[in-house]
């Protein structure tokens, strides 16, 4: 970050540190020691307000506070925060933590051309939020397409995603921060429930979050046709007589299915 690249003091703001007349004196300065310490503790649930605090101190013959560029790194590497401040203590909070927020942290104190790191301190996060499924619509024919979502919006990091039908793991989803959307098709009919499973890229070892289940009805795509006959009874040759072919259900047919219905009136088994 920006507030912790530059390590170059301009004279002007030492000789202020120093003090009037402090012109030409040696700057002397010590870095005792730099400690890093987790609140409430460095094993928490995911959910939990966490802070890390970076204490230090600083032996010097300046008349007032040196400025000291803190940085607190993860794992030695991603620098998370960073902040200037004359100050001998600096926090980093996490507001909530979660599962992604896992692992080795420490606090580097840099001031004027010395610098000096705390021990390393590892933090555990357990557990997972637990992901939202939704399901639209909810009574489909067998054929047709549902919009699937799988989201944790409140989950950091990557995500794995699956589809649980049925108790049965079907389908991943793509991977995205705090979930996605995809078209599932419904082949076969019956009465199927969908969950989610959700798992992070980065932290396999926090385990696995199940979604709630949704209920989805897959009806059968059979149109049986119906027909009547006016009069019902009665009829003798030269009258007419009125025949009527009804699908029963077909304003409910998709429109595609029902666009390609064909009825045909046969006799003895010949149209």
């Amino acid at each position: 970050m920006a507030l912790c690249e530059g390590r170059a003091v301009p004279l002007l703001a030492v000789l202020l540190l120093l003090g009037p007349g402090a012109t030409g004196q040696q700057l002397s300065f010590t870095i005792d020691h730099v400690t890093l310490s987790v609140l409430p503790g460095a094993d928490v649930v995911s959910g939990t307000n966490v802070t890390l605090r970076c204490q230090v101190q600083v032996s010097h013959s300046a008349p007032q506070w040196l400025l000291h560029s803190f940085s607190f790194l993860l794992e030695q590497a991603t620098e998370v925060y960073a902040k200037n401040s004359s100050e001998s203590q600096v926090d980093y909070s996490l507001l909530p933590a979660r599962a992604a927020h896992s692992g080795a942290y420490s606090c580097r104190l840099h001031v004027l051309e010395k610098e000096r790191s705390s021990p390393e301190l590892r933090l555990n996060v357990s557990g997972l939020t637990t992901p939202v499924l939704t399901v639209t619509p909810r009574e489909v024919y067998e054929g047709q397409d549902v919009m699937v979502g799988c989201h944790a919006p409140k989950e950091e990091g990557a995500l794995s995603l699956q589809l649980d039908v049925n108790g049965e793991r079907r389908r991943s989803f793509p991977s995205t921060p705090g979930g996605t959307d995809i078209a599932l098709k419904m082949d076969a009919p019956g009465h199927m429930t969908l969950r989610c499973r959700m798992r992070l890229l980065t932290k396999p070892e926090a385990g696995e979050s199940l979604s709630n289940a949704v209920n989805v009805t897959v009806r059968e795509l059979m149109a049986t046709p119906t027909m009547t006959f006016d009069p019902a009874s009665g009829v003798v040759e030269g009258d007419f007589l009125w025949v009527r072919c009804a699908v029963p259900g077909f304003s409910e047919l998709p429109r595609q299915e029902s666009a390609r219905l064909e009825i045909y009136l046969t006799r003895g088994g010949v149209s």
